[in-house]
């Protein structure tokens, strides 16, 4: 039985890696590691597919990394801006009328903080960073585009 913001999810095996949830066509299915690929979970029946991959080392970061994802951002959707800025050995988030947001990384390319959740950096042909997308409770994929460095 799996806890998810006060409720309860029954999880019912159906093959050794694949469970449903009870009464719904939700099914989650555990795909174990394989040469150059990690650990995935896949979840189904929930609209489009959704696949999480493990994460089984801890990124740091160099300060050079940090300061080529420092900009400002634009969200057509928000109709707002937010500046990242490379702080200490960091990367934080201001938002304008709010305390600035620590984001702590997690792997490549992808930080995690407060408010704003998983926050998941785009990058074009050239390794350029051209925006990033907010995987947050309530806000998924949305996202963000680079105005300036």
């Amino acid at each position: 039985m799996r806890r998810y913001k006060g409720e309860s999810v029954e999880l019912t095996p159906v093959s050794a890696n694949r469970f449903v949830v009870r009464g719904t066509a939700i099914a989650v299915e555990f795909v174990p590691a394989a040469p150059g690929r990690p650990q995935e979970i896949h979840v189904t029946g929930v609209g489009k597919p959704v696949v999480s991959q493990q994460v089984t080392t801890s990124f740091t970061p160099s300060s050079t990394e940090l300061r080529a994802l420092a900009g400002a951002y634009t969200s057509a959707e928000l109709e707002g801006t937010y500046t990242l800025a490379a702080r200490d050995s960091g990367l934080v988030i201001q938002i304008p009328r709010r305390a600035d947001i620590v984001l702590q990384p997690i792997f490549p390319d992808a930080f995690a903080g407060a408010i704003v959740g998983v926050v998941k950096f785009a990058r074009d042909a050239r390794g350029v960073v051209t925006g990033f997308t907010v995987n947050a409770s309530g806000a998924r994929g949305l996202r963000f585009d680079r105005v300036r460095r």
